[in-house]
């Protein structure tokens, strides 16, 4: 749509008029059926320039002068409207929204009577005047003469009316007669289908269904061969040279005078090009000044308040100071952080243990401790088959006779001193026995009654007991 200025006045919209049918205009003595007080109204929209304005929102007001084109107005409606694809549009004269008079108390017979179109292009009600034209005899006068001087001048507005009907080649009008269509070719049968054909391509020729085909001329090119690519070549360039694949080459240093390159600088609040123009960059605020830096503003925080420089302050909304806080704990030796996880640290329980305490081995065994004068014991046999690190420690051979001084770190379960053999059922209440090098110099931590010098917090014992060193 074309911009209109305010400053001038507005050109005119055409409106091509496409129909005005009468449904009932003349009073109920003349009609003889309820008809729809209201006639049909088309146009075609178009701008000042002559354009169609398709798909396109309008606002209509509709007039009915009376004697003259500018006569007094018996009657006015607005409609709003959109056109279609083609730019037109549709309404029923009639059945708009009312500005003023009453449509049905129009006496069409007493006096001669104009239709004013008036239209806001835009869809409002800014409408400018299209035009005036009289409703002559075609939408009313006629149809009414005509219905008086008919030779049936009945009241039944539907007994002229007839239905068509086709079959075959025969078209038939009820209460009436019939005719034979043909379809004009030469042998006028009746299957409208049978000559159409489908179109195929294969490789160079051109195929019709039932029949016929053409062969495609070949490349008329002078080589004339059967490769339809061969001629095909790629451009290419490498600094001032353009060159074609399996061909020749063209140099452009002639035409390159190496003088385009030009430099951006800024300075301030201007960009310049050099060999060019300058343009002033603009900070795009109210202000538009040169400073940079004094929109720049500065965050702090005071207690439960975050405050900004030259301007506003929220409260935060957590104001407890106290509620990320936590509580650490521990259990054998897991440290835990309460509302969180969880880790493990490994010797964190035999750094803590006092007597009194228990220990647990790593097969899952626990000891109670007890103080015996100055120091810490193990109130009963251990019986791990594991270091305290997880590690297997080997069973030694179990036949009567072996020989166990052999220095090997080795365990085994008590021995039944009815037979001399194990009794590992026993080891539950017994405890193991270890060999040395198991008990004292793979241990890590606690250490042996029969050997001081060893570790700080091993969980295995040589013989029965094992204890921590007094502190």
């Amino acid at each position: 749509m074309k911009a209109i200025k305010k400053t001038q006045k507005m050109a005119k919209t055409a409106i091509v008029a496409i129909s005005i049918i009468a449904n009932c205009l003349l009073s109920t003595a003349n009609c003889f059926s309820q008809s729809p007080q209201a006639f049909k109204y088309q146009a075609i929209a178009r701008d000042n320039t002559g354009n169609v304005l398709p798909n396109q929102n309008i606002g209509l007001k509709i007039s009915i002068l009376q004697t003259t084109p500018a006569g007094t107005v018996v009657y006015s409606e607005t409609h709003a409207d959109t056109t279609n694809q083609f730019g037109l549009f549709s309404l029923e004269i009639g059945t708009g929204a009312i500005v003023s008079g009453t449509f049905s108390t129009i006496d069409w017979g007493a006096d001669i009577y104009f239709v004013q179109i008036e239209m806001d292009e835009t869809g409002g009600m800014a409408y400018q005047l299209m035009g005036t034209s009289q409703l002559l005899s075609v939408p009313y006068a006629l149809y009414a003469e005509k219905t008086a001087n008919t030779n049936d001048a009945d009241a039944d507005s539907t007994n002229e009316l007839q239905t068509l009907s086709v079959i075959g080649n025969d078209l038939t009008i009820s209460s009436g007669n019939t005719v034979t269509l043909t379809d004009n070719v030469t042998d006028a049968d009746a299957d409208p289908t049978n000559e159409l054909q489908a179109i195929s391509i294969s490789n160079d020729t051109i195929y019709l269904s039932n029949g016929g085909f053409v062969t495609l001329p070949t490349d008329q090119t002078a080589d004339a061969d059967a490769d339809p690519t061969n001629e095909l070549q790629v451009l290419s360039i490498s600094n001032d040279t353009i060159y074609l694949s399996n061909g020749a080459n063209v140099y452009l240093g002639s035409y390159l005078d190496n003088t385009d390159n030009q430099t951006l600088s800024f300075s301030g609040d201007t960009l310049n090009i050099s060999g060019g123009n300058n343009v002033i960059i603009t900070d795009n605020v109210i202000d538009a000044d040169a400073d940079s830096a004094n929109e720049l503003q500065t965050l702090s925080l005071s207690n439960d308040t975050l405050n900004i420089s030259s301007g506003n302050s929220v409260i935060l909304t957590d104001a407890d100071p106290t509620n990320e806080l936590q509580n650490f704990s521990t259990s054998g030796d897991t440290l835990f952080i309460s509302n969180s996880n969880f880790v493990i640290i490994p010797g964190l329980y035999a750094a803590n243990l006092v007597c009194g305490d228990s220990v647990q081995d790593a097969d899952g065994n626990w000891y109670d401790i007890v103080k015996i004068g100055s120091q810490c014991w193990l109130k009963e046999n251990m019986r791990t088959t594991k270091y305290p690190g997880g590690g297997a420690i080997t069973k030694g051979p179990a036949a009567a006779g072996s020989d166990w001084t052999v220095d090997s770190a080795w365990y085994s379960c008590p021995p039944d001193v009815a037979n001399g053999a194990e009794d590992c059922a026993a080891a539950a209440s017994l405890g193991m026995l270890y060999q040395w090098s198991a008990a004292m110099e793979r241990c890590n931590g606690w250490f042996n009654s029969r050997r001081r010098s060893g570790c700080l917090s091993c969980r295995l014992a040589y013989s029965n007991r094992c204890r921590m060193e007094d502190t």
